[in-house]
């Protein structure tokens, strides 16, 4: 089965984290930085294929600057559509995150907040810092999965860990998308880790900014795809700026 209509992967991450190793080892391809040399709103593909279907994973990815900031504009009802679009939440976080247990709880507030129930929450270690114990512990108790990325192997009871369990456990998620809701792909009014300055200066009439990124989506149609990315990165950068 070619699923056409597929929701998306949000890719979460302090800035300086390695979500870009996280997502270069799942996708086989590494994600350029924005124009602004940060993670904070791009856009990539996840080509994904199993005995069971195929399909082409949009991934998102987010960062998170300030945790109480980033939570605050996703508990607003107008990130909800959002938060509906994604199947699957990949928290990266180093061996010195200090707010990773407070974003981990952000994150499972936010899904909950929205009443989203079918979604999957994979908090990545990268690298583990070989406490596997203590993390199970802390990411179960926020309803997420803990896996150490440098890992190989297999545990104790035969299970793939590290990298090859992050792959499993996203290909064994359903992907599929209500294909009577809205496209949702240009819609990063919360997808940008903003600084205060910026959160102040945002644009208040959303519509008008989902109309701007709609033309420049049909204006980029016949672009090659990086092209494209870098077209719609560089629109939404400059709506939210203005």
């Amino acid at each position: 089965m070619d699923i056409q209509n597929c929701r998306r992967l949000l890719c979460v991450a302090a800035p300086g984290s390695r979500v870009l190793d996280v997502i270069q080892g799942l996708t086989g391809k590494r994600p350029a930085l924005n124009d602004e040399g940060t993670t904070a709103g791009l856009l990539h593909e996840w080509r994904v294929e199993t005995a069971y279907y195929k399909a082409t994973v949009p991934v998102w990815v987010d960062e998170i600057a300030n945790v109480d900031e980033w939570k605050a504009e996703f508990l607003k009802s107008e990130a909800k559509e959002v938060v509906e679009a994604l199947s699957a939440w990949v928290y990266c976080f180093g061996q010195r995150d200090k707010e990773a247990e407070r974003t981990m709880a952000a994150i499972a507030e936010v899904v909950k907040h929205h009443s989203v129930a079918d979604q999957i929450l994979l908090a990545v270690q990268v690298p583990g810092d070989g406490d596997t114990e203590k993390w199970e512990d802390i990411c179960l108790e926020h309803g997420f999965e803990y896996i150490a990325h440098d890992s190989t192997g297999k545990n104790e009871f035969g299970e793939k860990i590290g990298a090859e369990r992050l792959r499993e456990a996203l290909e064994t998620t359903e992907w599929t998308a209500d294909e009577a809701a809205d496209e949702p792909d240009f819609d990063f009014d919360f997808l940008e880790g903003e600084s205060p300055d910026e959160q102040s200066a945002q644009v208040d009439d959303i519509e008008r900014m989902r109309d701007s990124l709609l033309a420049v989506r049909e204006q980029a149609a016949g672009l090659p795809e990086a092209e494209r990315k870098k077209m719609a990165a560089r629109a939404v950068s400059q709506l939210m700026t203005k």
